[in-house]
């Protein structure tokens, strides 16, 4: 009898990151997927405290062969956590050993909120709102 032991590995992991809250996540992790496909069926992305896969957490369910984009729901919570890893999945196992993307999660607040208040009545604000924008407003 022979053995044969295929590796299927994703590479290229990204993440563009929407949430500009501290601590929070949000946006598309895409990965490309492996040359030989032939045993893949799905993959699975997790967050994690390494690239290793180490105290991890799923993110949403399997994710399909033939779409490698995963959408990160807006104001997931970081909890720790400081990478993004993507394993592939067979009929038979997951994976052992995945592919990971450390991230840094981008924040983006406004400073030096003000108003002057011209409404004279009690109760009633009425004036222009002041601020300065954040300092990279890039993403």
């Amino acid at each position: 009898h022979r053995i044969h032991d295929a590796a299927a590995s994703v590479s290229g992991v990204a993440y563009v990151g929407q949430d500009l809250d501290a601590a929070q996540l949000g946006g598309n992790i895409t990965w490309t997927p492996p040359l030989d496909m032939t045993r893949v069926l799905a993959y699975d992305v997790y967050l994690a405290s390494s690239s290793l896969g180490l105290q991890r957490s799923q993110i949403g369910g399997d994710v399909p062969a033939g779409a490698n984009l995963l959408a990160l729901p807006p104001e997931t919570p970081a909890e720790g956590h400081s990478h993004f890893v993507v394993y592939t999945k067979s009929s038979l196992v997951e994976q052992t050993t995945p592919v990971g993307l450390r991230f840094s999660d981008e924040i983006a607040q406004a400073s030096g909120v003000g108003l002057v208040d011209e409404d004279l009545d009690g109760g009633e604000l009425g004036g222009e709102v002041r601020w300065l924008p954040p300092a990279d407003d890039s993403e």
